[in-house]
């Protein structure tokens, strides 16, 4: 026990994973934190920074503190830099899990190999689309997977990831799958979607900063700074009845089965004050919405985009791609936003938001959706009250829950903000009603 009443990975023996491991498993549900300091004792000789061989495994009912440290993947680790110990290899069954909280104090850095084994998703091949030193390695995979994900965390509820610093992830920097009341605030990414390797410019592929997976709901995302090498913030509803739990073979260690009756629909997130720029050109802000999993009650409070002056993004927001899973991508309709069968983006003045604060507003706005399809209300009131606004119950189910999503993010705090409302009560006929998990 540290002399603070935590545990320090110096006292434990063993590699650097190793020790942290251990002093985590030790702590895990006890109360007591896990504090990595700067200084590493290792067995070899004290350096400034933790080499990975994998990844460094969270169990439920824990804090770990990164104080001032420096945590690096070694050439020969093919693992996340963190992820929660309830998922992993061969692990089909995932038992949920709470109270998951990764603190940075001071300057913390997680870093990516110097020459990784693997990069990208799953759906990227090794050495013919992405670096990877096990491109042609017989035995091992060929392709990218969740494991090249920097922190990933599924089946938590209760977290929250602050104040670190993630450069040039092997994939996206943070990525969770249905996790559920949590935070993360002050991420700052570094990745351009090439690295120098051996002399010569290598792409990396899928560099995303933070993305949010199936199930994930009731989350804030603040204070994110910094450039990547894809999305730097992306939703994405994506099911794939084919994904394994477990398996190599996917980027979701929780498999991408869509388990119905809403569970698998991102809901209920707020994502605000995002300062940086998507250096491999794609977008900073992404909602990937599809025809299985639905998205809604999302809000957007505050871009900035930062992009050099001879830099451009594709996009500062979009909203749906109809190359992903079947998706819906929304029609734009003039100066008056765009709308599809899920989002609704509202405000067309750009210095005058509508913002977090205001609900009304978010309910006077797209009811119109769907020309071709008329919508019914979900809450069996008939057909025009959505189309007139006239339904009390609506309205006021759609302003409590506004007025809960917002209560802890307060007034938007730049004029640039803009809010994007996901409307669960407008359906087309036969389509069914988001249930409560």
């Amino acid at each position: 026990m540290g002399e603070h009443g935590h545990l320090n990975p110096n006292d434990f023996q063993g590699s650097d994973v190793e020790r942290i491991n251990q002093a985590l498993q030790r702590a895990a549900g006890t109360g007591s934190r896990v504090v990595i300091p700067r200084r590493n004792l290792a067995a070899d000789g004290a350096r400034d920074i933790w080499l990975l061989d994998s990844a460094i495994l969270v169990p439920g009912e824990t804090v770990l503190d990164l104080d001032n440290c420096h945590l690096k993947l070694t050439d020969r680790c093919r693992d996340n830099m963190i992820r929660s110990a309830n998922c992993g290899h061969g692990i089909s069954e995932i038992e949920p899990v709470r109270g998951i909280h990764i603190r940075g104090v001071g300057n913390v850095l997680l870093e990516g190999a110097d020459q990784p084994r693997a990069t990208g998703d799953g759906g990227k091949t090794l050495g013919e689309r992405t670096f990877g030193t096990d491109a042609g390695v017989a035995g091992e995979s060929q392709t990218g997977d969740w494991r090249n994900i920097g922190i990933l965390m599924a089946f938590v509820e209760d977290f929250s990831i602050s104040n670190i610093r993630v450069k040039d992830a092997h994939c996206w920097g943070i990525s969770l799958e249905r996790c559920a009341h949590g935070t993360m605030r002050d991420i700052d990414f570094a990745a351009t979607g090439t690295k120098t390797i051996g002399g010569a410019q290598k792409t990396i592929l899928n560099q995303d900063g933070i993305d949010l997976r199936l199930g994930c709901h009731d989350i804030l995302i603040d204070n994110v700074t910094g450039y990547s090498g894809d999305d730097m913030v992306a939703l994405t509803a994506i099911p794939n009845p084919n994904s394994v739990a477990g398996g190599l073979g996917s980027t979701m260690v929780s498999g991408a089965v869509d388990r119905g009756d809403c569970l698998d629909d991102i809901r209920d997130v707020v994502v605000r004050n995002i300062r940086g720029y998507c250096a491999g050109g794609h977008h900073i802000v992404r909602f990937l919405n599809t025809s299985g999993a639905r998205m809604y009650d999302i809000v957007l409070d505050g871009l900035v985009d930062t992009s050099p002056a001879d830099m451009r993004c594709k996009a500062a927001v979009k909203i749906g791609d109809h190359n992903y899973g079947g998706g819906v991508a929304p029609q734009l309709r003039g100066r008056r936003g765009a709308s599809g069968r899920h989002f609704s983006l509202h405000g067309e003045r750009r210095h005058q938001p509508i913002g977090a604060h205001d609900p009304d507003r978010w309910l006077a706005a797209g009811l119109n959706h769907h020309q071709h399809h008329p919508p019914r209300c979900c809450r069996g009131c008939g057909d025009d009250c959505v189309r007139t606004g006239a339904c009390a119950r609506r309205d006021s189910h759609e302003r409590s829950r506004l007025q809960r999503m917002t209560a802890q993010v307060g007034r938007p705090t730049t004029r640039s903000a803009t809010a994007i409302g996901c409307h669960d009560h407008l359906q087309r006929p036969g389509t069914r009603r988001p249930t409560t998990h």
